[in-house]
This record gives C-alpha cells, structure tokens and sequence, in this order.
C-alpha cells in the first residue's frame, strides 16, 4: 500500500500463523462489536489452495520499519 512516497507493508499478528502456516486466518471487521471490532475469518480450503490469496490484514507499517 502506497500513502504519497511512503509504502506500507502488511503487518501479520500471531493469530494469522500457525506451525508453518503463514495463511491460517484473515482478519474480518465486526463493526458491532465496539470494544473488538477485529476478529479471526478461518481460510477456507479453496483460498488455501490458491497461491495468489493473501489473507486480510489489520494493520499495515512503514517498510523503514521493516
């Protein structure tokens, strides 16, 4: 993602990994849930076994970050 010359990076939480599984969950927006409006969406088999599917982020950094 590109904000002016800045680029940002997808920035992946514990939740979204598992043991050698970088595609376990996506994050979904719960929009009536006020105090946690993000929660874990499972990856169904199909976005699994697509090579191009990234699953959705919560947060994104400055790739100086990185």
């Amino acid at each position: 993602w590109h904000k002016g010359v800045e680029r940002w990076l997808p920035l992946y939480q514990a939740r979204m990994m598992y043991h050698f599984d970088h595609r376990y969950n996506s994050v979904k927006v719960n929009p009536q849930n006020v105090h946690n409006p993000y929660i874990d969406e499972a990856v169904t088999e199909l976005q699994h076994s697509d090579s191009s599917f990234y699953p959705d982020h919560q947060y994104y950094v400055r790739d100086s970050f990185v």
